[in-house]
């Protein structure tokens, strides 16, 4: 890289981090976010040793790994003498909870959020030019959806986060299809679906990497020894992070297939609403117009790149609610679109 790539890549990502650090205490002690919660109180109950979290709507990956930083958080504080105990760091909580709320906006939502700029130009750089992964990265630093929720302490910059880096071991796997690719790729995708079922859209993805990089005809590519291993290293991945989806399978099971509010949200509405107002028109018609470019451009490497995108927001179609949050994963290949 060289010094004006690093020094352009540098600036974009301060102004990316400037723009999700500063508010990021806005409403507290308050919360104005109806999903934070969920994931705080989680994460504090399983202090009670009690590791099950009785509610698998949303995967616990992210309230198991909350947990842990909380963890952190009260060893520093018991031994400087801020709290007594595990029921004083208890009270504390109950007294103001903004420390809690900080701490998981900063781990949970700003490092990934940031980090997903980076990615992008990571991502964007493996397939085409320095300047378009940098012009990709300046849209991801600066898209106001981007932005707004770079203060959210919720699953999704950790999903966006996950996906790229997929993707971007999977754009690896088609140049070196080696043991190595497919063990790390079945790990990132694991650990996606276990931040976010509907990251379960990457397996065909990586089907279709796997199918590009054999090139040994579709028959002999299905039935290799690879495809087991993945399969595998992603089933262990996802139950490391989800253990009860084994030790509790009925509840699990009852919860994922009772999930009834998700429905036909129409073909418009994520355009319309979401990245209208959330990406802004032009850049999101423009986006889609570069995914349109860069599938005819390089049919095999191309359909693989607009794969994700393109099943997503079918599953936001035919599968999703409105809320605009819903299309953050869409948005890193809008922008190098």
């Amino acid at each position: 890289m060289d010094k004006f790539t690093k020094k352009t890549l540098f600036a974009i990502l301060l102004l990316g981090a400037v723009l999700r650090i500063w508010g990021i205490s806005f409403g507290l002690p308050y919360q104005f976010h109806q999903d934070e919660p969920i994931i705080v109180n989680h994460a504090l109950a399983y202090g009670t040793g009690d590791l099950n979290p009785h509610f698998f709507i949303i995967p616990p990956f992210t309230s198991y790994l909350l947990f842990f930083i909380y963890a952190a958080y009260y060893l520093f504080i018991s031994l400087s003498g801020g709290v007594r105990g595990a029921e004083g760091f208890a009270i504390s909580f109950f007294r103001d909870p903004t420390p809690f709320y900080i701490i998981g906006r900063f781990f949970v939502a700003f490092i990934p959020s940031v980090l997903n700029i980076y990615l992008t130009y990571k991502l964007a750089k493996y397939f085409f030019l320095k300047r378009a992964a940098l012009y990709a990265s300046l849209v991801m630093a600066v898209v106001f959806l981007n932005v707004l929720n770079g203060h959210y302490l919720y699953t999704d910059n950790l999903l966006v986060m996950f996906v790229l880096l997929s993707y971007i071991l999977m754009a690896q796997l088609i140049y070196k299809p080696s043991i190595k690719n497919y063990v790390f790729s079945a790990v990132f995708i694991g650990l996606s679906i276990a931040t976010k079922y509907n990251a379960a859209i990457l397996l065909p993805c990586f089907l279709a990497a796997h199918l590009i990089s054999r090139n040994k005809g579709f028959v002999k590519s299905v039935f290799d020894v690879k495809l087991a291993l993945f399969a595998l290293v992603i089933g262990i991945t996802f139950i490391i992070c989800n253990p009860f989806s084994i030790l509790d399978w009925n509840f699990f099971l009852l919860n994922i297939t009772g999930r009834i509010r998700q429905g036909y949200m129409g073909w418009t509405h994520h355009i319309s609403y979401s990245l209208f107002e959330g990406m802004g028109a032009l850049t999101t018609l423009l986006g889609i117009l570069g995914l349109v470019w860069i599938a005819r451009n390089d049919i095999k490497k191309g359909v693989f790149f607009v794969l994700f995108p393109a099943i997503f927001y079918l599953h936001l179609v035919y599968a999703s609610q409105p809320f605009p949050r819903y299309v953050l994963p869409m948005i890193p290949f809008l922008s190098i679109g």
